[in-house]
């Protein structure tokens, strides 16, 4: 399996895949966060998105819209990306259309063969140090484990990365952040284990970010044994922030969500995120703002929530980073059924 960045980059967690980052590529593209100017190249840009299994017909299959989501993610500028329902066909096809792209994650089962919640990252920005997975059940280390109700095995997957922006600013100091990504339960009857979620994932990440878990020649000798690094938590939540679920996250973690961050913090794009195709994620057409980042140790510059409507979109050949969806003689075509987030943070 392919080291999934430096030479000497520590391995990834056994069984998880990684697929590295073409170097010629990633050297060659320009950072859209990092070249615009000096206070934009100190932001870590973070995306969460739902890509939407592979199985609808028409305007909505992978054949027609990944190219198109590709380009979104691309165009987005997001340095991670956590992502939610990713199988291992369309994350190659995502790669090959991103370039200087890396992934990172193994599937609910601990395979490759299902959906993953996977990171994906720009190798030129992070570099990944550490990373790992573990299952929202009684038994966390079992691999596709299903307790408390849930009809499908639920995870975490988790990288430790290094900023390499705020390691060539400051000396390494403060480089190190954590990003996990997960995907909870969808049913009105699964509330008790989202909470139950909330829960482990506020134990688990808590505990990553309290420890040095790189040491020698990687470990940065701004992370004292006991401190607690950044963390990003991104995600597919299945409810709204007004959900004990939400309260439940804050407690466990300490975490801010993005979305509510206040000024001079600004919010672009519609609340809503959820759409089903549609491109109205507000209810009851859609499931309002179900797709979140929480963070904490950073400061929220801006978020955006990636929509458009029909009349604004192009060809897909020439269409712009603002336009997420295309017409087409089959009906329009969007990237997937939830709108796509971003957050702009800045080290605290």
């Amino acid at each position: 399996m392919p080291q999934p960045d430096a030479a000497n980059a520590p391995a990834p967690a056994p069984g998880s895949f990684a697929a590295a980052a073409d170097p010629d590529q990633t050297a060659a593209r320009p950072d859209p966060v990092l070249d615009a100017d000096s206070d934009s190249a100190a932001l870590l840009r973070v995306a969460t998105a739902n890509v939407r299994i592979p199985v609808d017909a028409g305007a909505a299959s992978w054949s027609a819209r990944g190219e198109l989501l590709a380009r979104v993610l691309r165009e987005s500028g997001a340095h991670v990306m956590g992502v939610q329902e990713l199988r291992s066909g369309p994350a190659l096809d995502l790669l090959s259309w991103m370039p200087g792209t890396a992934w990172f994650g193994r599937d609910r089962h601990g395979g490759h063969d299902d959906e993953h919640v996977g990171l994906l990252y720009r190798p030129d920005r992070v570099e990944l140090l550490d990373g790992g997975d573990f299952w929202l059940s009684d038994t966390p280390d079992a691999a596709g484990s299903i307790t408390w109700g849930n009809l499908y095995p639920r995870m975490v997957t988790w990288a430790r990365f290094r900023d390499r922006h705020a390691s060539a600013s400051s000396g390494r100091q403060n480089a190190e952040f954590i990003a996990a990504v997960t995907h909870l339960p969808y049913r009105p009857e699964d509330e008790s284990a989202r909470l139950r979620s909330a829960q482990l994932i506020g134990d688990r990440l808590s505990a990553l970010a309290a420890s040095r878990a790189v040491t020698g020649e990687d470990a940065d000798p701004a992370v004292e044994p006991g401190s607690r690094i950044p963390l990003v938590l991104l995600g597919d939540m299945n409810v709204s922030p007004e959900s004990p679920v939400h309260a439940a996250f804050t407690a466990a973690l300490g975490v801010e969500d993005a979305r509510r961050a206040p000024a001079p913090a600004t919010h672009t794009g519609p609340d809503g995120t959820f759409h089903g195709f549609t491109g109205d994620a507000e209810p009851p057409v859609g499931d309002g703002r179900i797709d979140w980042i929480l963070q904490r140790g950073f400061t929220v510059m801006a978020t955006a929530t990636l929509d458009a409507r029909a009349e604004e979109a192009h060809d897909t050949a020439t269409a712009s980073a603002t336009a997420t969806a295309t017409a087409t003689a089959t009906g329009t075509v969007w990237p997937s059924d939830h709108f796509p987030v971003t957050a702009d943070l800045m080290r605290a």
